[in-house]
C-alpha cells in the first residue's frame, strides 16, 4: 500500500511539475530554446557584412581588412552589449500576450524531443527569413527611391 501511494504522490508531483516553474522561467526557457540569441549572432553578421558593402560603395572604395575587422568587432561588441536587454524584453512580450495555459502548452512542447528537435533548427531558420526579409527590404526602398525620383522628376 505505501508502494502505491508513493507511486501515486510521485505522478502527482510529476504531473503537476510546470505549476513549480514560474511564468518567467517558462517563458526564459522557450526563448532560450529557440536560440534568440544564436538568431541574433546570425543575424548580426549578414548585417555587418551589408553596412561593411554599404560604407564602402558610400566612401568609393574598399575598407582595408584591418578596419573592417575593427568595424565587426565593435558592433559584435555593441550587440553582445544588448542581446540580453533584447532577450528581457522578448520574454515580457510572450508574458503580456500568452496565458498560463499557452505558456504551458509551449513549454511542454519544447521540453519533448520534437520540440527539441525544432529548436535546435530555428537558428538556421530564422536566419534564412532574415535573408529573404532583407532582399525584400531593398526591394521596397530600390522601388520606393525610384518612383519618387521619378514623381518628384516629373512635378519640376
Amino acid at each position: 500500500m505505501r508502494f502505491v501511494l508513493a507511486f501515486v504522490f510521485l505522478i502527482l508531483v510529476a504531473a503537476n511539475g510546470l505549476a513549480d516553474v514560474s511564468r518567467e522561467e517558462k517563458a526564459a526557457y522557450i526563448i532560450k530554446t529557440e536560440n534568440f540569441r544564436g538568431q541574433i549572432t546570425a543575424a548580426t553578421d549578414e548585417t555587418i557584412n551589408e553596412s561593411i558593402k554599404q560604407l564602402n560603395a558610400a566612401l568609393h572604395q574598399e575598407l582595408d581588412e584591418k578596419t573592417q575587422d575593427l568595424i565587426k568587432k565593435e558592433m559584435e561588441q555593441i550587440v553582445e552589449e544588448l542581446v540580453d536587454p533584447f532577450i528581457e524584453d522578448v520574454v515580457d512580450v510572450y508574458l503580456e500576450h500568452l496565458t498560463d495555459r499557452e505558456l504551458d502548452a509551449i513549454y511542454k512542447f519544447y521540453l519533448s524531443p520534437e520540440g527539441k528537435s525544432i529548436g535546435a533548427k530555428l537558428p538556421e531558420i530564422e536566419r534564412q527569413i532574415f535573408l529573404i526579409n532583407a532582399q525584400y527590404l531593398k526591394i521596397l526602398s530600390d522601388r520606393a527611391v525610384s518612383r519618387l525620383a521619378d514623381k518628384l522628376g516629373e512635378s519640376q
